[in-house]
């Protein structure tokens, strides 16, 4: 048997609804799976921003940012230093989302969100150019096949990993975490990858 409780508005009793019910059906010998899948956490109980209308602004505004920067880009010139740039984005994607994380402000996690939003536009546009310019021709296909996969995969599995740290730990060293966690991964990169740092214009190799 699967019984859902569904209500977008908050502190109407939901959990102390599935509580009880899951309680009592452990009394009876029940094997019980609860499941919470309310995407409020966050303006809920960090930001203290419990309604609908906030929870929308907060999901929007990494596409707002994300849209801005779009057409920020296409009024400047063609990107230069294009590896240099990629690890300063990326470094800023991580530095918003711990801003995120530590916010208990509703309008700075709104603003800390299009920052976010803005840096991974930045960061598709290079590495949505970067793969196929600079991959052999003979291995774009596979190469593209299994970035796709890392792609399509990526959002879930952090999804996933974010849901049982925020279970773990709460959802502020969360998301803290995962902002230091990307920083942690940019440094180790360009240290790795000499050759990422010094890319200049994004272009075929033999271009």
């Amino acid at each position: 048997m699967i019984l859902a409780y569904c209500n977008q508005k908050g502190g109407v009793g939901k959990s102390t609804t599935v509580y009880h019910h899951a309680r009592a059906a452990i009394l009876a010998g029940q094997s019980v799976l609860v499941i919470d899948a309310d995407n409020k956490i966050y303006p809920a109980s960090v930001v203290g921003f419990d309604h609908a209308t906030g929870f929308g602004l907060l999901r929007a505004a990494p596409a707002a940012g994300a849209i801005i920067m779009s057409l920020v880009m296409t009024q400047l010139p063609p990107i230069r230093k294009a590896g240099k740039l990629l690890l300063i984005v990326v470094s800023g994607f991580g530095a918003a989302t711990i801003v995120f994380g530590l916010s208990t402000s509703f309008w700075l996690s709104a603003v800390a969100l299009a920052f976010t939003g803005a840096f991974d536009m930045v960061s598709m546009v290079i590495r949505g150019a970067l793969v196929p310019m600079r991959t052999p021709d003979v291995m774009r296909g596979r190469v593209s096949a299994v970035e796709r996969v890392f792609i399509s995969s990526s959002n879930e599995l952090g999804a996933a990993e974010s849901g049982l740290t925020a279970q773990l730990f709460g959802p502020v060293l969360s998301v803290v975490g995962g902002g230091v966690g990307t920083l942690i991964v940019v440094v180790l990169v360009a240290l790795g990858l000499p050759q990422l740092r010094q890319l200049d214009e994004l272009k075929t190799e033999e271009g």
